[in-house]
């Protein structure tokens, strides 16, 4: 029994080293080689630095848990990553991608690129099809993703120094598929958005410290962060100096209620300087004056007053000389487009990102109170999609101002309590901005107002919801409930229901608001939703793509609609004009078994449309360029 004893235990003792062998070996094929291939990813997309004045979020985390956790836990932080499995979701599946890239010389064509994209263990990889497919492809592995809630895009090495590109598609992460990077973007068809580097551009708003560092002898950029995505550093400012003055535990509990100079709290700013703190990167901005990037976007600091920079346009009307130089060399490369792709004529915001030029010329800012934190919390929020605080949250952030209509809501509104008619943002702070394919709320609080839309062309509040109605429903409504003075309706606007009208007669950003009011549950609730199949399929042949995908994304939400191919519609062309012509005869053939009401005189009857009609409010449409500049 002894010498079995012994020999168990000896076979134990032997079988401890294998085991730990083995474990040694599986280490080296995962974490070790998990490492390896995030500093692979590390030695060729922006350098990360950590020099003075700056720490980084890890060392927040020790002394702030809880804030750390937030802050981890939101899309700020996944703004911008290396492309490990964690971060890339993005479909690498053996896809196959391709795009037609117009000719850029008089008599070339046009050519075909093909894209396929894999995956090899963590890593992503693009293999550019040359136009010789007897050539072997051109590999570039995949080393960076911006995005990670409504559309990610993927970044290439581009082959020398630390320049990225990306790749020329865009991958729709609720869809889950890629669509050509024009496509997300609503800008003309001769006129799309170009090649985009990311230390160029998107280095400023994606992460935390960037140093763009271009040079202008053509030599490779050698840009720096400090981190990637937005970091507690981008709202706090550099915290080395804090780090260092909090290392001692007795002097964080000594001075733990007092204000601490090292650091910046926006909690403890005015509203206007906590603002600006966001306005960093939510604010429409101007970059005709830059010339060599050597540090920081605009020496910007949390605290600091982002309005003294002339590179900031607060508004087209401005005065003062530093934006007006901005606004007139703008105008001298975009052909005098800058104001107009950018704001609405009566200098509100019309494009997504860009807040704090709403907040600022809003008429609760002029109180001095009023701020984005008003509203936003960075770490007591109770969804990481709009980070609201979380108990700001329905109508309660304005009720905190407004506390006399707490008690009769329905009063105010003249909607029932419950109903998306009496919900203050709905009324407030309408979509009348757009970006990533859909409409936005604004962010300058205002009434609905009919003067308004005659004379910037900015969709009211009213209608967004009742797309069934004509502005003299809205504006006799107004009148009788607000008391507000009418102005005089002629031609379309008081004959054709505001929906269909917007299709017809607006700008490519209004047509592309007005379908995507259509897919809004609020507004199919007000307005019913069984007349809208045919004009949703109107803008399938639209000229802009990205109009066309947001009436896509609307028809799938009408009976009867999903079952055309979506990505050829998308394209243009013969096959959406096809795509229309079939939705809308299935359209009428359903009408003829239920009859309905239609909008306006355009629908003659309930079960037929009257093209015609339709022809003569298209002439009206505004049809000067416009790209919206995101």
């Amino acid at each position: 029994m002894r010498s079995v004893e012994l020999t168990l235990a000896y076979a134990a003792l032997m079988i401890v080293p294998i085991v730990g062998i083995f474990r040694i070996l599986s280490w080296d094929q995962g974490a070790y080689a998990s490492q390896r291939s995030r500093l692979q990813l590390a030695s060729v997309v922006p350098a990360r630095h950590v020099d003075e004045p700056y720490a980084s979020s890890r060392d927040c985390e020790s002394c702030h848990p809880g804030e750390y956790r937030s802050w981890h836990q939101s899309y700020h932080r996944t703004m911008t990553q290396l492309a490990t499995p964690e971060a890339v979701v993005a479909d690498f599946d053996d896809v196959e991608l391709s795009r037609i890239v117009p000719a850029r010389r008089p008599g070339t064509k046009p050519r075909i690129e093909r894209y396929r994209l894999s995956r090899r263990d963590d890593q992503f990889w693009v293999a550019l099809e040359g136009p010789d497919r007897r050539m072997p492809p051109r590999e570039s592995r995949v080393v960076m993703t911006t995005g990670s809630h409504h559309q990610q895009v993927v970044w290439v090495w581009g082959g020398r120094g630390r320049e990225i590109f990306h790749l020329p598609f865009t991958y729709l992460i609720d869809e889950g598929r890629w669509i050509e990077r024009n496509q997300a973007f609503l800008a003309p068809p001769e006129d799309p958005f170009g090649e985009v580097l990311w230390n160029d551009i998107c280095i400023e708003c994606h992460s935390t410290g960037g140093q763009p560092r271009i040079s202008q002898s053509g030599a490779p950029s050698n840009p720096r962060v400090v981190e990637f995505g937005i970091s507690c550093e981008s709202c706090h400012g550099p915290g080395r100096d804090h780090v260092e003055a909090n290392r001692s535990p007795w002097h964080r509990f000594w001075n733990r209620n007092l204000e601490d100079p090292t650091i910046t709290n926006p909690k403890r700013l005015s509203a206007r300087r906590a603002s600006h703190v966001c306005g960093r990167c939510h604010s429409i901005t101007s970059h005709a004056v830059n010339d060599v990037w050597e540090g920081h976007w605009n020496a910007f600091e949390p605290g600091d007053d982002l309005e003294a920079d002339g590179r900031v346009v607060m508004h087209p009307e401005s005065k003062d000389p530093a934006h007006q130089k901005v606004i007139a060399e703008h105008a001298r490369v975009e052909a005098g487009r800058f104001p107009r792709d950018r704001f609405w004529s009566d200098g509100a915001v019309r494009v997504a990102g860009r807040e704090l030029n709403d907040v600022v010329t809003s008429p609760c800012f002029e109180g001095g109170e009023f701020s984005c934190l008003s509203c936003h919390a960075m770490h007591d929020y109770e969804s990481v999609v709009d980070q609201l605080d979380s108990e700001k949250t329905g109508d309660r952030a304005c009720l905190q101002c407004h506390e006399r209509f707490e008690q009769d809501i329905t009063a105010h509104t003249a909607h029932p309590e419950e109903s998306s008619g009496s919900r203050c943002a709905n009324c407030h702070l309408p979509y009348t901005t757009y970006g990533l394919l859909k409409a936005i709320r604004s962010h300058r609080v205002s009434s609905p107002s009919v003067a308004t839309e005659l004379s910037t062309g900015r969709p009211n509040a009213c209608n967004a919801c009742h797309l069934d109605r004509d502005l003299a429903w809205t504006q006799e409504h107004l009148e009788r409930k607000y008391a507000i003075e009418p102005v005089l309706l002629a031609g379309h606007v008081n004959e054709v229901a505001a929906g269909p009208r917007w299709i017809g007669t607006g700008d490519a950003g209004v047509r592309a608001l007005a379908a995507s009011y259509m897919s809004w549950a609020p507004a199919r609730e007000a307005s019913g939703d069984d007349w809208m199949t045919p004009y949703l399929s109107e803008l399938l042949t639209d000229r802009y793509a990205a109009v066309r995908m947001v009436a896509v994304r609307s028809l799938r939400k009408q009976p009867g609609s999903d079952d055309f191919a979506s990505d050829l519609v998308e394209a243009g062309g013969a096959a959406a004009d096809l795509a229309r012509q079939r939705i809308q005869a299935s359209w009428l053939q359903k009408q003829h078994r239920s009859p309905t009401r239609g909008p306006g005189p355009l629908l003659d009857t309930p079960d037929s449309f009257d093209r015609a009609a339709w022809a003569r409010l298209v002439e009206s449409r505004d049809t000067r360029p416009l790209a919206l500049i995101e």
